[in-house]
């Protein structure tokens, strides 16, 4: 599973939504080489300096909603809290058709934030947490929101 999440992170970082993740196959410690199999997450959370970037998720800023929203319903508070709407809504539609692609099902209002840095202001974090699911794809209902946390397609609850 971390080769295909690498293979993920890759893809959405050629998409430029992301920084490229590593994969780290052998770990040194003092003098000892140990085997390992993980990734190397760039954090976007931590500046050049050290300090911490402020960071809110879409579950905080819809505060907590209780109906089912979709990718719309994100793009539209982007309008209402984005320095940069038009270009964080393009980040967010490339993301939903990255996660399409991939079949990252798990994209839920956790998974997307917007970040705050000093002279930018709110802008939609770098992807992260874009992972393939193990899962037939569309559903035999034909539903292509089914799978998936968020809609992909309009936004009214689920039946």
């Amino acid at each position: 599973m971390i080769e295909a999440e690498l293979m993920c992170m890759n893809a959405a970082h050629a998409l430029g939504l992301c920084e490229p993740y590593e994969y780290v196959s052998q770990e040194q410690q003092g003098d000892k080489t140990s085997e390992v199999s993980a990734l190397r997450i760039p954090r976007f959370d931590v500046s050049a300096q050290g300090g911490r970037y402020h960071r809110l998720s879409f579950e905080t800023l819809l505060a907590h909603p209780e109906r089912q929203v979709g990718y719309a319903d994100l793009a539209r508070l982007m309008d209402a809290c984005s320095a940069t709407p038009d270009a964080d809504k393009e980040k967010l539609f490339v993301h939903a058709l990255l996660n399409v692609f991939v079949g990252n099902t798990d994209d839920h209002l956790r998974n997307f934030s917007m970040r705050y840095q000093q002279g930018l202001g709110w802008q939609l974090s770098p992807s992260y947490d874009i992972t393939p699911a193990d899962q037939e794809w569309p559903s035999s209902s034909g539903d292509i929101n089914a799978r998936h946390d968020l809609f992909l397609l309009g936004c009214q609850d689920r039946p």
